[in-house]
């Protein structure tokens, strides 16, 4: 039996609620997907030694590159998923496609029904994803700076990722792309960048910060949060 992730995303999740979001990009698709820069510089900060020393390791490089077969994230000052062949390949752990307002709306329909299209995650399993898992230093990874992962998902993570609330969970990407969906104040949100930041990018913070000072949620902390079971089950969505 044949399985195609990509063909699969778009029939049961996508298409249902008319998402601009693929896993293999088709042609139709292809004249609209921004040209990604290479990462900016980063800072000569003792963080950012430990990160850049942390990713240097043998086991992390086979990690980031697949093994070695996609340089990442650039290689001769193009970025690798530049490349049509990528895009098109379906790769459900490196080259999702869309939107920035479409990926919103895809964590939007995790925590509620989208369009009058029933919501992808049933309450248990939003509940399920909130609770903290794992956390602390990496065994192979960047320093510890608050990141948090619950069931499948990262958490609000601060201060190197913080989300809306404790009861976020989404993930970020390579560059600075964020996304995630809170079920406490009913949010779906998406930042996507053609320009790849760098290793301590704060541009998703800063309008995560923003939006919480639009919906009156408090600042999320700039230290890291003790992990803590936390669960909400609302009905409605915004995105």
């Amino acid at each position: 039996m044949t399985f195609f992730p990509g063909r699969f995303f778009r029939q049961t999740v996508a298409d249902p609620r008319r998402l601009d979001l693929w896993i293999g990009l088709p042609p139709s698709a292809r004249p609209s997907v921004a040209w990604m820069e290479p990462p900016l510089p980063d800072d000569d900060t003792p963080v950012v030694r430990q990160m850049l020393a942390s990713q240097a390791t043998p086991e992390a490089q086979q990690a980031m590159t697949a093994g070695e077969a996609l340089p990442f994230p650039a290689e001769n000052g193009i970025v690798t998923m530049n490349d049509p062949v990528l895009q098109a390949a379906e790769l459900p752990g490196i080259n999702g496609i869309g939107t920035a307002r479409s990926l919103a709306r895809l964590y939007a329909a995790c925590v509620g029904d989208l369009d009058g299209v029933p919501r992808l995650l049933t309450a248990d399993s939003v509940a399920d994803a909130s609770v903290p898992r794992s956390w602390g230093q990496m065994v192979l990874g960047d320093p510890d700076r608050g990141q948090r992962w619950g069931t499948g998902f990262m958490l609000s993570s601060s201060p190197a990722r913080p989300m809306l609330s404790e009861q976020s969970f989404g993930h970020d990407g390579a560059g600075g792309q964020l996304g995630f969906a809170d079920p406490a104040h009913r949010v779906g949100f998406a930042y996507l960048s053609r320009q790849m930041g760098p290793l301590l990018d704060e541009r998703a913070n800063v309008l995560v910060r923003a939006l919480g000072r639009c919906l009156g949620v408090p600042e999320p902390s700039r230290t890291p949060a003790a992990p803590s079971p936390s669960r909400s089950t609302p009905e409605g969505i915004h995105e």
